[in-house]
């Protein structure tokens, strides 16, 4: 059991703790009776471990996104700041079970009319997110509550995107001459949700690298000078754009694998540990040095957590079957 930071009876911003219900990835829950309203909610909280300005932003801009949201299928959002250094979101409690939890009570599969239910009233939720130019990146089953009145609705909006600024036409297209370019301007999260959909997974740091340069020990796919020519790079790689797959075509690896050097930066599985906090890991950039700019593919580059880049995509990869161990 997680150890919780509030403790029963404690007063947060007009609340008053009855019990901790449980922790995730970005916050602690607590059902609480909102003393001015005489109702139960639910609390919560960001844990003092989670104080870096990220987390911070983050954690506010999941109250604020939610509460753009009126829909009977999504939680209702009462209250969010900061009291004494602790930063709240006051919303609605759900008396009921999430779908994991129903589905542990059952002992397997719900009958196929229920499951359809909870499906289409989760996904009319789902709507009204997207309506208001949003994607939840983390819908799944302990996230979906079944109320005690049969109610279904969508929760745990902490890694909320705003897909406004990706550039993508609401059907799901990309911009307008840009068809053939990689996706781009992504977060981690988006990159390997979309894998995960697919069957793959985000390539390792190993696997990256041979696609890269194949079983050379190379600089650079095509050997250790660099060629400008080959490449996609811009004059200020703040500002860098990428461009169409094979428009670069001599940015080819040597298992024929096209613009790892210089289009887009892209996102390698799993954390690196730097400095006492966590990274994201992204590979193939420019880089400007002594006024000259580079396609540098070999290279790494670190990124916060939930940070989006312009110019940062991903690829994925098909893990080969491992063979059988003999008898």
């Amino acid at each position: 059991m997680p150890t919780a930071t509030l403790r029963d009876g404690q007063v947060v911003r007009g609340c008053r703790i009855i019990r901790f219900i449980d922790r995730g990835g970005m916050g602690e829950v607590y059902l609480a009776e909102h003393l001015a309203l005489q109702k139960p909610v639910a609390l919560k909280i960001l844990p003092p471990d989670l104080d870096s300005r990220e987390h911070i932003d983050r954690f506010l801009r999941e109250a604020r996104v939610c509460s753009r949201i009126e829909h009977p299928n999504v939680v209702v959002i009462h209250d969010v700041g900061e009291e004494h250094g602790l930063y709240y979101i006051v919303m609605q409690y759900v008396l009921g079970k999430n779908l994991v939890q129903l589905l542990r009570a059952q002992g397997g599969p719900l009958p196929w009319r229920s499951a359809a239910r909870i499906i289409q009233l989760a996904a009319q939720g789902l709507h009204a997110v997207h309506s208001q130019g949003l994607v939840h990146r983390d819908v799944k089953p302990s996230n979906i509550m079944l109320a005690s009145d049969s109610r279904v609705l969508l929760m745990d909006f902490g890694l909320v995107h705003e897909d406004r600024e990706s550039g993508w036409t609401d059907d799901d297209r990309p911009p307008r001459g840009q068809e053939d370019h990689p996706v781009a301007n992504i977060a981690y999260e988006d990159a390997e949700a979309y894998c995960r959909w697919v069957g793959k997974t985000l390539p390792t740091r190993e696997q990256w690298m041979r696609a890269y340069r194949g079983d050379n020990d190379t600089l650079f796919p095509w050997g250790d000078q660099y060629d400008s020519a080959r490449v996609n790079v811009s004059e200020n790689p703040k500002f860098k754009t990428t461009s169409g797959i094979g428009e670069t075509p001599k940015d080819v690896s040597p298992f024929m694998v096209y613009n790892m050097v210089g289009n887009a930066k892209e996102f390698i599985r799993g954390w690196t540990w730097y400095e006492g906090q966590k990274w994201r890991i992204v590979k193939g950039a420019d880089y400007k040095m002594f006024g000259y700019v580079f396609g540098v593919g070999s290279c790494q580059f670190r990124y916060g957590e939930g940070v989006t880049n312009k110019g940062t995509g991903f690829r994925c990869v098909r893990e080969e079957p491992q063979p059988a161990a003999p008898p």
